[in-house]
């Protein structure tokens, strides 16, 4: 890596440099086969030794490491132990959605908070639709991350329902669709529907 003025920065040794959204602008790099981080000046603040590390959320970046994922903080501590087998969404608003099994259609999705505490039991489907003959919506982009408190999540018989992030399901997971406002949350099942009011 060169600045503006051509001057090396970080010489010819890595096999990888990759932005990770840090706010001091560390770059995760790959070294022989592993990848670690550095700084904007080139120092290295943290040796190459994981499998993977995802770019920054919430302070917090995941990381796998043995075919298990955990979480670093900021100054690339290990704060949360590689124990989880997949990481559907990085931290948002203070928790995670991570994953406690490989077998497929399990339900296995829960939430944790950055002191590695589940909120929720490790209980919900898979975040995207495996029903492909289903003329439903497959996007689960909206699905498993906070947004000002609440989080949508569904089962494998693709119904939906919400948290808050005390891990309490202000709606059961058994609607077809959920309709948000500024103050209330909208569960719809045919012509059935069920209204949470948001606390302001």
């Amino acid at each position: 890596m060169i600045d503006q003025q051509g001057r090396v920065v970080v010489p010819l040794r890595f096999q990888r440099l990759e932005l990770t959204n840090h706010p001091n602008g560390w770059l995760r790099v790959r070294l022989n086969g592993h990848w670690g981080l550095i700084d904007s000046t080139g120092q290295v603040q943290l040796e190459p030794s994981y499998d993977e590390i995802e770019p920054f959320s919430d302070g917090m970046a995941a990381v796998k490491q043995t075919g298990k994922w955990g979480f670093i903080d900021l100054a690339g501590r290990e704060v949360i132990a590689p124990m989880y087998s997949h990481v559907w969404r990085s931290f948002h608003e203070g928790f995670a959605a991570v994953d406690t099994t490989t077998q497929p259609n399990k339900n296995a999705v829960g939430f944790i908070n950055k002191q590695n505490q589940a909120i929720t039991a490790f209980k919900y489907a898979y975040p995207f639709c495996v029903n492909r003959r289903n003329t439903h919506s497959r996007d689960y982009t909206s699905y498993y991350q906070f947004r000002c408190g609440y989080a949508l999540v569904r089962n494998n018989n693709c119904e939906t329902g919400v948290i808050d992030t005390l891990g309490r399901e202000v709606l059961p997971v058994r609607f077809y669709r959920i309709e948000i406002t500024d103050s209330t949350l909208v569960g719809h099942r045919n012509k059935q529907q069920m209204t949470y009011k948001t606390p302001r």
